[in-house]
């Protein structure tokens, strides 16, 4: 993850780490944070359609409660 130092003048130095906001495609919810330079790929896992991968994460909006499969590409 990138991270950033950032000086504060009223304490100690802090490290911000940058991410990238994740949301339902259905919605558009915000799901989860990722790093902002990993890819993902995200599939509805309630549709009928066959996905080749097994997904790594599996997350629940919030929102419309469709669940989702999350797979990190490395």
């Amino acid at each position: 993850m990138r991270k950033k130092t950032v000086s504060n003048l009223a304490g100690p130095l802090e490290t911000r780490v940058y991410r990238r906001r994740v949301t339902c495609p259905a919605c558009g919810w915000h799901l989860i944070d990722a790093c902002h330079r990993e890819p993902i790929d995200i599939t509805d896992l309630r549709s009928s359609q066959e996905v080749s991968w097994e997904p790594d994460f599996v997350a629940r909006c919030q929102r419309c409660k469709n669940e989702f499969g999350i797979r990190k590409k490395n």
